[in-house]
């Protein structure tokens, strides 16, 4: 899922901001993206519960689509945070740069129904190198053709390995 690169068409640069899987902008500008992510936290959102389950399962539950709401996609991303790099050439060279919410798997998880649910239980494979506590679930539904993301949700993960 290249989605700046394939939805979007203008390919990917640096500072890239995509907010929402539909609107694009230069990340460094600071106003223009808040009030793309103010107009997109007001938008309609599905309904998506997470729940950490048995330890190394997670229960993922979405309903109440948005009107009008084409066939979506139930996508999990787990991310790590704590995460930086010692960057030894370039404009940045000698300096640590911090990083938040690496994504290090995603996965699709399958489609919601045509009754506008989704519901399953699935595996979280972590591997042995990432750092426990630091580790989210996200779930992210998004319709297939626009790529808009019309549902989302959080969770820290608890050490599942």
């Amino acid at each position: 899922m290249t989605l700046p690169a394939q939805a979007l068409h203008s390919g990917s640069y640096t500072p890239q901001a995509v907010v929402n899987g539909q609107v694009e902008l230069v990340g460094s500008q600071r106003d223009n993206l808040t009030t793309a992510i103010a107009r997109a936290a007001r938008a309609p959102r599905a309904t998506v519960a997470l729940q950490q389950t048995g330890g190394a399962a997670l229960a993922v539950r979405v309903s109440e689509l948005p009107v009008g709401t084409r066939p979506a996609n139930v996508v999990l991303a787990v991310t790590e945070s704590g995460l930086s790099t010692r960057v030894g050439r370039g404009e940045n060279a000698g300096r640590t740069l911090q990083h938040t919410s690496v994504v290090r798997s995603l996965r699709a998880l399958g489609v919601v129904g045509a009754d506008g649910t989704f519901a399953a239980t699935v595996p979280v494979d972590l591997a042995a190198d990432w750092q426990a506590g630091h580790l989210r679930a996200v779930v992210l539904v998004q319709e297939r053709d626009s790529r808009r993301i019309v549902g989302v949700s959080h969770l820290a993960l608890e050490t599942v390995n």
